[in-house]
């Protein structure tokens, strides 16, 4: 194990992106195979990142967006070549360990009429998003949608206001459905 922690810290220091390697790895084969440029098949959370300023966030919106960061987006002119790669080869990193990919459809869509969220305490506020990728305003779109999470700063507001809420200690509620994850020290 510890010589697989030291390959994986000697992997994250040659690229910006803190995505486990296997992933990298996995993706890198899947555009190998089809002739794409890795810039076409981000992952959402090569896309998105925490506001510098609200970094007392990050823990408990990397543990709500951890899924959806692990997303690879696939753009709707490259999902058939895409699907039919995932569906006729075995998915594997470097090592020859299968692994799992979870890819999302992006075709057009809209934003929210206003455009963005409504609440000036929503953890999608908290986000910062990579300039210049064509994606970005599908990224946008689904984080207002999927993740319009009110950050509460005490447990008193948290269980006060109505919908989806956050707190800084990794307290997420959707509705009556609640989750309290300490599994990993911050």
């Amino acid at each position: 194990r510890l010589h697989e922690t030291q390959k994986e810290l000697a992997a994250l220091e040659k690229r910006k992106s803190n995505l486990p390697q296997k992933f990298v790895e996995v993706r890198q084969r899947l555009c190998d195979a089809l002739g794409l440029n890795i810039r076409d098949l981000p992952f959402a959370a090569e896309l998105i990142s925490v506001s510098p300023d609200e970094q007392r966030w990050e823990p408990s919106i990397e543990m709500l967006l951890h899924s959806f960061g692990l997303s690879l987006l696939v753009p709707d002119r490259h999902y058939r070549i895409v699907g039919g790669y995932m569906n006729q080869h075995r998915l594997e990193d470097a090592r020859g360990y299968g692994q799992k990919i979870v890819y999302l459809r992006v075709r057009e869509r809209q934003q929210r009429s206003g455009g963005s969220v409504v609440d000036p305490d929503s953890l999608v506020r908290k986000l910062k998003l990579r300039d210049g990728h064509v994606l970005l305003p599908w990224v946008r779109a689904e984080l207002e949608e999927r993740f319009d999470y009110r950050c509460c700063e005490t447990i008193e507001e948290f269980q006060s206001v109505h919908g989806h809420a956050i707190t800084p200690e990794r307290h997420v509620r959707n509705r009556d459905h609640h989750i309290k994850d300490d599994r990993d020290r911050v």
